[in-house]
This record gives structure tokens, sequence and C-alpha cells, in this order.
């Protein structure tokens, strides 16, 4: 594999994503300024190993060969084994080249959670919270659609989903529903509610009280998107 190198980053990758990956780093560089006033943390050791892959099966295999064998999700293309980030870019598709370009950012999101608050003062992973917060600071929030919105209302008893059974990473994604999207929209509400850094130090000194948060925070961050969607009104189907 090639190999190239940032301040923060250190990538090796396949010569069909190249582009892919020098805007994934000037993408993840620039949003540092972000994390560190947010997490008010020092990143100078917060480094970043990640390789990049265009065919499936090199993905694969390389996975196995730092994990002990253990394979990836069948629907994953984008991992985190081995303290390093593993991305797998169809290149035959511009919108997941695009999409992927903002990956780095979005795991680098993790590492600061991991560095600055979970390893920090002992605590288990809220995988609802850093999610949520990844899956908006990576800049893909847009993505939304109330499509997405009005399916997951159809299929999920919204008024009683507890976000803390997604701990459990084969809960994340079923045919009823899928996480990621129910972490894209508590992230637009977390951040257009500004209350991200209220959540941050309640994870660091009540986080018992995170853990109750994640009970009805889904219903609250649809409520208030539909809300919002009225109140603009429009027949844009994205969220904004």
């Amino acid at each position: 594999m090639l190999k190239i190198k940032s301040k923060h980053y250190e990538i090796g990758y396949d010569e069909k994503v190249k582009d892919c990956v020098v805007n994934a780093i000037e993408i993840a560089e620039q949003g540092r300024t972000t994390l560190n006033k947010l997490f008010n943390c020092d990143d100078t050791s917060i480094v970043l190993k990640a390789s990049y892959f265009s065919n499936r099966d090199d993905f694969v295999n390389y996975i196995k060969s730092i994990s002990g064998g253990q394979e990836p999700p069948t629907w994953a293309s984008g991992c985190f084994y081995n303290k390093e980030i593993q991305v797998l870019v169809n290149v035959e598709n511009e919108k997941d080249v695009k999409y992927k370009e903002h990956t780095l950012l979005h795991e680098t999101v993790h590492l600061y959670f991991d560095n600055c608050l979970y390893h920090k003062f002992n605590l288990e992973r809220v995988r609802w919270l850093d999610e949520s917060f990844a899956t908006y600071l990576d800049g893909t929030t847009s993505e939304i659609q109330m499509q997405d919105i009005d399916n997951m209302c159809k299929n999920v008893d919204i008024e009683n989903f507890d976000m803390n059974i997604l701990d459990d990473i084969k809960k994340v994604k079923t045919e009823k529903y899928n996480g990621y999207i129910m972490f894209k929209v508590i992230g637009y509400y977390i951040f257009n509610q500004h209350i991200e850094q209220e959540l941050l130090n309640t994870l660091k000194t009540n986080y018992k009280e995170i853990r109750v948060i994640g009970k009805s925070i889904l219903k609250k961050s649809i409520d208030f998107i539909i809300a919002r969607k009225r109140q603009i009104g429009g027949e844009n189907n994205e969220i904004h």
C-alpha cells in the first residue's frame, strides 16, 4: 500500500482512492479546531492511523490479519480494529467517495471521546452519544431525509425506544431500522438545541443520567425535526 502522513494522520491506501484520502485528511485536520474547543482537550497525542481500500476482499482480509481473524459485519464499509480505522471506498460511486471523505473526521470524533472522556474518567462507552456527535460533526447530517424519519416512525415504537440498546453492535442495523439514521437525527437535535456541552459535562459528572437521557432522546429529536420542518415549510425533503 501507498503511505501518506500529515500532522495527525498516518494513512495507508491503494492508488484508486488517493484523491479521497487527500481530501479526507484536509477535512479532518480542519475539524480538529472545533474538536479541541468542544472537548477542551489537547490533541497533540491524538494521532490516528487508517487504511483505505477500493476492493472489499482486501478490506476484509486486512481486518482479519490485524484482528485475530475477526470479520467486519457484511454491511460495514468503515471499521475500527486494532486502534486503526479501515475504510472501503466504492470508487465507481461518486456519492460514496464523497461520503468517505468525511469518515476520517467521523472516527476522529470517536478518538476524542475515547482519549478525553471515556479513558480519562474511566467510563464505559455510550454509543448513541458519541455516534450522534460524530455523525453531526463529520458534516454529513444534510443527508437525512424526511422519508427516512417517516419510515422509522412506522417501523419502530419511537415513544419507548431506548437508544442504550444500540451499545450492542448487532442491534445497530436491523430489518426494522438503521441506527445510523437515528444517530444523525439525534446529532442534529443536540447541536441545533445547543446542548452538546451540557451533555459532555453530564457524561463526566453523572454517567447514569446520560443513560436515562438515552431512553427518550430519539422521540425528542424526531419531534424537534418535525416541528422545525413544519415551521420552515417547503417541499425540500432534506434536513438543514
